[in-house]
């Protein structure tokens, strides 16, 4: 899906591309990766087409937006609908692939798609999954006479990610609302909200739409719990390392940087511990925020209930976030 149909007139020109994602965090729908590219000359003109954010931006905006790069002649975009029954499949098979490298693997496929079609593509922008180095060297390997810039938060410092980053959003919100479903229960119905794990309605909807034997319908991704008073979910697995002091902070960035996650909670012995640790995360570009004792219990749920959002990825907490007290 997008504008490749037609190869544009200024295909021949240095041209710039931005990559970015929707659907990471939700657990109903597809995940969608967008691109939007143009010629370098026009990048100036493209920096005032009040392209932003797509999470910044109301449902009405971005659809104005998106029909508006639509019409442009000067820009050319494309999508990777990702369905949720093949990220389950690739997640859940015994040769596991996770959601980091299925986004690479999309971000690589749009690149290619683009430049089969002719477009002399020489920078490309892109909005991180993982370590922002590994992520930009990685594309560089595959892409040698490519300009890589892999930045975090890139949908909200470069046009061209923003752009992209619209294009998926748009593009991934009318799948959700116009999905199909494969089943034909008349007890299925489609208020399923936004799709987020935090969303009441999705929460609901997943509840109800579970069968004993068949699981879910094909809209969520697979996630398996059994009932309720047992937690016990399905191929979890424990792990344990030990490590002298010094390494701690090496390892636990090569394991954030190497595991898949949705959101992760770090367990630390000391507010000092979790204040530095917090610190180190953040520099890491790592989607970083703490919670201890030395805060007002009014700063400790306003961030814990920004975690519980998803506005954050990782907690970095002393025990009082597991002592099952109002922190």
């Amino acid at each position: 899906m997008g504008s490749e149909a037609m190869v544009p007139e200024w295909a021949s020109e240095p041209c710039i591309m931005g990559i970015d994602e929707a659907g990471r965090g939700p657990v109903l729908g597809p995940m969608v990766y967008g691109c939007l590219y143009c010629p370098l000359s026009y990048k100036k003109t493209l920096a005032t087409l009040s392209f932003a954010d797509s999470k910044t931006l109301k449902e009405e905006k971005r659809e104005e937006l998106f029909e508006a790069l639509k019409g442009n002649d000067s820009i050319g975009w494309a999508v990777d609908v990702i369905d949720p029954k093949e990220l389950s499949a690739k997640m859940l098979k015994k040769n596991k692939i996770n959601l980091n490298e299925i986004s690479h693997d999309s971000a690589m496929g749009l690149v290619d798609r683009v430049l089969k079609i002719g477009v002399l593509l020489t920078e490309v922008y892109i909005d991180t999954v993982g370590d922002p180095g590994k992520y930009e060297a990685k594309m560089s390997k595959n892409f040698p006479s490519i300009k890589f810039v892999v930045a975090k938060k890139a949908d909200s410092l470069y046009p061209v990610v923003s752009g992209a980053s619209i294009a998926a959003k748009v593009t991934r919100d009318r799948a959700v609302r116009d999905w199909v479903l494969d089943e034909t229960a008349d007890n299925i119905h489609r208020n399923f909200g936004s799709g987020y794990p935090a969303d009441p309605a999705t929460k609901s909807w997943l509840e109800n739409h579970k069968h004993s034997i068949f699981g879910f319908p094909t809209l969520p991704m697979e996630i398996y719990v059994d009932d309720e008073a047992k937690l016990t979910l399905h191929g979890l697995v424990q792990h344990y390392i030990k490590l002298k002091e010094e390494e701690k902070n090496r390892k636990l960035n090569d394991l954030l940087d190497a595991l898949d996650f949705n959101q992760v909670v770090i367990f630390v012995k000391s507010v000092s511990r979790a204040a530095e640790l917090d610190k180190l995360l953040i520099e890491c570009n790592f989607p970083s925020i703490c919670i201890h004792s030395g805060m007002s219990q009014e700063e400790r749920l306003k961030r814990y209930r920004g975690f519980k959002e998803g506005h954050t990825r990782i907690l970095v907490a002393t025990d009082l976030v597991g002592r099952g007290i109002d922190i």
